[in-house]
């Protein structure tokens, strides 16, 4: 064990030796409270000169440039500020906007309608970047040495995350490094759970190639033999200009450097802190440090937390200004970088790694931007807190004042309702603070829009539009209650049924369209109700934004939302009419329902996608797939996550379990390792990027009952670190577990679990989620439990011989309603030819009574005084008519036409249309009273008449009068 602790870490009896001279060694001229005065280098200087803001853009460009739409609102930038290390008075959008050539500033509308600035990155930038990763990936191994290193000098060869992020600039590792490097290097790295309840990273294996000290390397050209075999390294010294060194400080130095060196790579407990010879060591371990670096310098804070990871004594980083002549302490950036001085020929590095010149090449684009931002080559636009090119700047003042004006308006009404408002230019727009509504001033009379929109970019709200033609055409109305078409007071009313929201609004025709809004306290009622407007006011889809947007911006808009659990296309469309936001599929329910078997993996990948294709069809909210433990390794996780883009999902749960899996819940569940866990969702991401899609991932663990709950919060922060977009811990066991998993990665939105009918979750109602910080809910049971049932009990009903009573089940007109068979006959009536049409009628006519009739008649003369339409139907699709099989077509007829009128017995008219004359053949099969008369012969005798002629005229059993023109 001896043996091993002073051979076994670097080996060899030189340094056994070594380390017994450093205990003998009597110093002549003890220093030990020496401290040599600072001077100013400034060479050195200028060359730390910038780094912050250098640093700064970097991270915002690796940031933006890893979005998916490569473009950020400044506050999701804003979450990072705490990494850019800027000053706390400095605006990080006034920073940002400091550089042009790097940053183009767009805006964008966020949930609230009120517009913010959006950064995206200049061609430029995007181009270095992404030269910046190919050289990351040529220098792999030379970086993973590097971090390797950096683990080996620790003493468990363990170091906090935090403080890898800290110093990964100035390794030169990506920004991503714990995905890029770290989980990509398995035999090397591992995540680890720390005492202090800290992420850190560890070292697994010792490599003894790499702990020789760059000092060791450099012996050779450096040292004299002597030194080298008595193992007194010296270390390279430089002297400032004006440094003027003391005689006594100098033979103090002189004496210090022939100390010997201990490697600081190896063990140090042996070593009297209190002795030179340690604080040699300590120089040794941040000069290896230092060389680690691709720049030869870090700050000093950055080293500051690394005292017991690297086993060093209090105040250790005094012999930063102890050693002026190894290191220099540059106070620029309004902080202290530690420079090593042999690395630097003046202002010049003389080892430059290939990702130097990249940020060399960085901060000119960055000088460039900020010397044209101040030439006056780029000012604002009209728009607040755009950058242009004053070339590309037209806009007069009287344009800019207008849009000002608009913009203010804009960001009034959206602060006080919580929508931004969009007037098309049509109208103005006036607020009535006191009655909370707000309305039109003026209106067109021909179009008057009113548009009620979110991020023109991200949420695409659809406009709300109100219109009054001069054709008498419909005009769209969207309420509290549904959409509704109505025109002018004359035009019946259509109503469209949609999910009832509280009352929102209401609308008055006439000179004047007023629109009612009142405000709502209650954020899950305000969110519904802008949820259903923007659905009902496009009911057909022909605007519908992709599921996945949808999805996103619920996720956006405040408040906690609701969503059962489906498990067939009518559930689902169930769920949608209900009200609910958005739902989800709930793998229980479709093994339950689709397969009468439990959910202990038995249903496949293929049958969840052609059920969710199903489902998804059936409804325009967005549905949240269950994609269990993603069917087998990361691959396979791909291809489900791609298989459920296509069948229309707007999300996808991704769980940590292995295979087969374990229902929710219950007892024997296991799960993967960390590292395949997080590979399964940084898969899942890829698969989105590579599939040009926005599906929302859920990354779910089950660790809470298998394993322990700090290791379910550790799994939630890798899998946000990796790019899920909501988090989820199955089975947390109280209030306090699922208060704590709400306060990590704050940022990222949670989705709580109600199991009903007696899960480990306790049940909590959604004003009590939403105070802990969730933003989804999911009732997985609710409608497959009362479904079995309410089956249950009709099933007993019938076999006693009854039927279930009337309240127990919708009638028969309701369930035909939730099928749709309603806007079935809507839909068909449009594909109508004019004999289905003229059938229609007969049919419907025959099932009014006497008393209906004259109700409806009086409607009617009420409704409209105006003359009927007269339609003109010539379709050339009969110019190949045939009567029946065995005739040709009245030759001589044929380019007649026919009026055909029918007039009730109330003097009102029901029917004037004008048909081809051969087309009356048809109808004999429609109007029984012509089953007599002999058409063919009509129509023939009638060739050569003049027009005007009434060929028949006739009453029939309805009362209605029956009469056949020739034109």
């Amino acid at each position: 064990m001896v043996q091993w602790l002073f051979f076994g870490r670097v080996g060899g009896l030189g340094f056994f030796y070594g380390c017994q001279r450093g205990f003998n060694y009597q110093q002549t001229c003890s220093l030990v409270n020496v401290k040599l005065k600072w001077v100013k280098d400034r060479a050195l200087d200028a060359a730390v000169t910038g780094e912050r803001d250098l640093r700064a853009a970097w991270i915002l460009v690796s940031i933006i440039s890893s979005a998916s739409h490569q473009c950020v609102p400044i506050y999701h930038l804003s979450r990072h500020r705490g990494q850019l290390g800027l000053p706390h008075d400095l605006k990080l959008s006034t920073f940002v906007r400091r550089y042009p050539t790097v940053f183009h500033e767009s805006h964008v509308f966020d949930s609230g309608g009120t517009r913010v600035p959006s950064f995206s990155l200049s061609t430029e930038a995007l181009e270095l970047h992404q030269e910046e990763l190919n050289l990351v990936e040529q220098n792999q191994m030379d970086l993973v040495n590097r971090l390797r290193k950096l683990l080996m000098l620790t003493r468990d060869r363990t170091l906090p995350l935090q403080t890898v992020d800290q110093l990964k600039w100035d390794l030169g590792l990506p920004y991503d490094y714990h995905l890029s490097l770290i989980l990509q290097r398995p035999e090397f790295f591992s995540l680890v759970h720390l005492p202090d309840k800290r992420d850190g990273l560890k070292l697994l294996s010792w490599d003894d190639d790499l702990a020789v000290s760059q000092l060791q390397k450099n012996a050779a050209l450096q040292q004299s033999e002597e030194d080298q075999k008595n193992g007194c390294l010296a270390f390279p010294i430089g002297f400032t200009r004006g440094f003027g060194l003391k005689r006594k400080c100098m033979e103090w130095l002189r004496e210090w450097q022939k100390l010997p060196y201990t490697s600081p790579y190896s063990d140090a407990l042996h070593l009297d802190p209190r002795t030179d010879v340690s604080e040699k060591r300590i120089v040794g371990v941040f000069h290896e440090l230092l060389h680690l670096t691709i720049q030869k310098r870090t700050e000093r804070k950055n080293v500051s937390n690394l005292r017991k990871p690297l086993a060093l004594p209090q105040k250790f980083t005094k012999v930063f200004e102890r050693h002026p002549t190894i290191f220099y302490i540059s106070k620029k950036n309004d902080t202290q970088t530690v420079v090593l001085r042999e690395a630097y020929d003046h202002q010049q590095l003389l080892q430059r790694h290939p990702l130097v010149e990249i940020r060399e090449r960085l901060a000119s684009m960055l000088r460039k931007g900020l010397l044209d931002r101040s030439r006056g080559l780029y000012k604002k636009s009209a728009g607040p807190g755009l950058e242009q090119d004053r070339s590309n700047d037209e806009m007069t003042g009287n344009q800019r004042s207008s849009e000002g004006e608009s913009d203010t308006r804009e960001r009034t009404v959206g602060f006080l309702l919580g929508w931004g408002v969009d007037m098309m230019g049509m109208a103005e727009v006036v607020l009535d603070r006191e009655g909370g509504s707000w309305a039109p001033k003026t209106i067109n009379e021909t179009k008057a829009e009113v548009g009620v929109l979110g991020s023109k970019t991200r949420h695409h709200f659809l406009a709300l539009q109100l219109k009054q033609r001069e054709s008498m055409k419909p005009a769209v109305i969207v309420s509290g209650r549904g959409c509704a078409v109505a025109g002018p007071k004359h035009t019946p009313s259509l109503n469209i049924r949609s999910p009832p929201p509280p009352p929102v609004s209401s609308f008055t025709f006439g000179s004047r369209l007023q629109i009612s809004l009142p405000l709502l306290s209650n954020p899950i009622q305000k969110s519904r109700t802008r949820f259903a407007i923007a659905r009902a006011a496009d009911r057909d889809h022909s605007f519908a934004e992709p599921p996945a947007k949808a999805l996103r911006r619920i996720l956006e808009l405040p408040g906690v939302h609701q969503g059962p659990a489906c498990f067939d296309a009518l559930s689902a469309r169930l769920v949608e009419r209900a009200g609910f936001q958005y739902c989800f599929s709930s793998g229980f329910s479709i093994s339950a329902a689709r397969l009468g078997l439990p959910d202990t993996g038995f249903i496949s990948y293929g049958e969840m996608v052609d059920q969710g294709q199903q489902i998804t069809q059936a409804v325009s909210i967005p549905v949240i797939g269950d994609g269990d433990n993603g069917y087998g390794n990361a691959m396979n996780v791909k291809r489900t996550v791609k298989g459920y883009i296509r069948a229309g999902f707007a999300g996808i749960i991704l769980e940590d379990q292995v295979s087969p899996k374990a229902c929710g819940h219950t007892q024997g569940r296991k799960v993967v390792s960390r590292e395949e866990a997080v590979m399964r969702i940084k898969a899942a991401v890829d698969a989105r990027k590579e599939s040009g899609s926005d599906i929302v991932i859920v990354a779910r663990t089950d660790s809470r009952q298998a394993v322990s709950l700090d290791e379910s919060l550790w799994r939630c922060r890798a899998f946000a670190d990796v790019g899920a977009d909501v988090l989820f811990i199955d089975a947390l066991a109280s209030k306090e577990e699922m208060k704590t998993f709400c306060e990590i990665s704050p940022l990222v939105p949670k989705m709580a679990n109600m199991l009903e009918g007696g899960g480990k979750t306790p049940i909590l109602n959604p004003l009590e989620l939403e105070d802990l910080g969730y933003k989804l809910v999911a009732y997985p049971l609710s409608l497959i439990g009362a479904s079995i049932r309410a089956m249950q009990d009709s099933l007993t009903a019938i076999r006693g011989g009854r039927i279930p009573p009337p309240g127990s089940m919708p009638s028969f007109e309701e369930i035909k309603e939730i099928l749709g068979f309603n806007t079935y006959y809507e839909e068909e009536k449009r594909y109508d030819t004019i004999i289905n049409q003229l059938s229609s009628l007969r049919v419907s006519s025959s099932r009014y009574s006497i008393e209906q009739r004259a109700q409806d008649d009086t409607e009617q003369r009420s409704q409209s005084t105006e003359d009927p339409v007269v339609e003109v139907i010539t379709p050339d699709v009969y110019n190949n008519y045939r009567a029946d099989s065995s005739r040709d077509p009245f030759s001589q007829i044929w380019s007649r036409k026919l009026r055909i009128k029918i007039t009730g017995r109330d003097g009102f008219e029901r029917l004037d249309v004008r048909i081809p004359a051969g087309f009356l053949d048809g109808i004999t099969n429609i109007v029984p009273a012509l089953g007599g008369v002999n058409i063919k012969e009509l129509l023939d005798d009638a060739a050569y008449e003049v027009g005007g002629k009434v060929l028949l005229d006739f009453n029939d059993t309805m009362g209605d009068r029956i009469q056949v023109f020739l034109e």
